[in-house]
């Protein structure tokens, strides 16, 4: 897969030459003062197919393994711009995220919670709001046909859906790790 190259320049990020043909040097850029920043990857559309699977359970060592698999080297942060400043990819904090809930619910369906009164833990609490959040700022507007209104399964989300490359972000991810490793 080729690379791009990609200059940090006074705060923003100024792309040179093909990107199909150079390596990526890793930069952020900031859309507007107050905004989160973004980081300049450019990524592919992929397919992905939708549908319930056997992987992921709630709990076991193969499902700790699974979700820990899915997180990107160095806990998602990376090092970006000319000061190497330190960020958590969105993406990253989402899976970790999810990894949380799915621990806290466990230990709760367990009776190991560690909090005083066998309550979600801290942490769990600030991932479900996170990932309440992250799903209304993303605003997926795709349609899921409605299959049965009043069954387990409502909507019918089995299918091919259009997705983000993710393949090159944790790649990505990969090689800005090895880059800042002595």
């Amino acid at each position: 897969m080729k690379r791009a190259t990609a200059l940090f320049c006074a705060g923003l990020a100024l792309t040179v030459g093909s990107l199909a043909q150079q390596e990526i040097m890793f930069s952020f850029s900031i859309p507007a003062e107050g905004i989160s920043p973004v980081w300049d990857l450019p990524l592919d559309t992929v397919l992905m197919d939708v549908h319930n699977t056997d992987n992921y359970d709630l709990n076991g060592t193969l499902a700790d393994a699974q979700w820990a698999a899915l997180m990107p080297p160095n806990g998602g942060i990376v090092e970006l711009g000319p000061h190497g400043e330190k960020f958590m990819l969105s993406m990253a904090h989402q899976l970790q995220c999810l990894d949380v809930i799915r621990q806290d619910y466990v230990a709760g369906w367990e009776g190991r919670r560690t909090t005083p009164n066998g309550e979600v833990s801290a942490r769990a609490h600030h991932c479900l709001n996170y990932i309440r959040q992250m799903v209304l700022c993303r605003g997926d507007r795709r349609l899921e046909q409605v299959v049965d209104p009043f069954g387990a399964h409502a909507v019918q989300v089995r299918g091919t859906q259009t997705c983000k490359d993710w393949t090159r972000v944790l790649d990505s991810m990969a090689e800005a790790q090895r880059r800042t490793q002595p």
